[in-house]
């Protein structure tokens, strides 16, 4: 089973998050599918706002982050506005081993997004956009240790050998360092991380049957629009 977590918000809570840091919040408004969704405002300043993505569970059930090669993560983002400075690029999902640059997808002011892997300060291997404001995407990208995929609703954007240094323990959508900033507003909906290649594709959905506040393993399903999630037994 490729797959190791799911997020949907569908309690209406941040706590099915590993952590969580600055502007980020949970509401119906920001929903691609389901009761809710996330919403991540990152400043125009040095503060971070950002959400950790799990790729697996702890022996709680709860989510967490173990380190493996191959890391894969989908996820629906809806972009409301956009860095304002000309030339520079905001991390918008950086994926690492520890503090440790691996892979990321960066935004600049023209709407275009642009993946790097391998060393922090390596030049970008692909690019997608300009996005368009206000418009549902769904982003895929798997990392492995000798090569790479990316995906945009269910297109190949780029896949070609690349190392990105060794094994991943963590990623985090929006800005998880204190850098210099121009802002952006991101909505994000419909989480999943796996540890191989294998991708859902752009019509997951995530149900969360169990509602806690607990973030538990129990009930996480991903399942596609036409298909009725099933019902859990008393």
């Amino acid at each position: 089973m490729p797959v190791q977590w799911f997020a949907g918000f569908e309690a209406a809570d941040t706590n099915e998050l590993v952590a969580l840091g600055g502007s980020v919040s949970v509401g119906a408004l920001y929903k691609r599918s389901g009761n809710y969704g996330c919403r991540i405002i990152v400043p125009q300043s040095s503060s971070t706002a950002y959400i950790t993505l799990a790729n697996g569970f702890d022996a709680n059930g709860n989510p967490t982050s173990i380190s493996r090669t191959a890391y894969t993560l989908g996820f629906g983002m809806r972009l409301m506005s956009l860095p304002q400075t000309t030339g520079t690029w905001e991390y918008l999902l950086y994926v690492a081993y520890s503090t440790t640059h691996r892979a990321s997808v960066r935004i600049g002011k023209d709407g275009t997004l642009r993946l790097h892997v391998g060393a922090s300060g390596s030049p970008y291997i692909a690019s997608f956009g300009p996005l368009e404001l206000g418009r549902w995407y769904f982003c895929e990208l798997a990392v492995l240790f000798d090569r790479y995929i990316w995906r945009m609703d269910g297109q190949i954007v780029a896949q070609g050998l690349a190392s990105p240094g060794g094994s991943m323990n963590t990623a985090a959508l929006g800005k998880r360092y204190n850098l210099a900033s121009q802002g952006y507003t991101l909505d994000v909906d419909d989480l999943y991380t796996g540890d191989d290649a294998v991708f859902y594709g752009p019509t997951t959905r995530v149900a969360r049957l169990n509602p806690n506040a607990s973030g538990t393993q129990s009930g996480w399903y991903a399942y596609p629009p036409e298909e009725p999630p099933p019902v859990p037994e008393p």
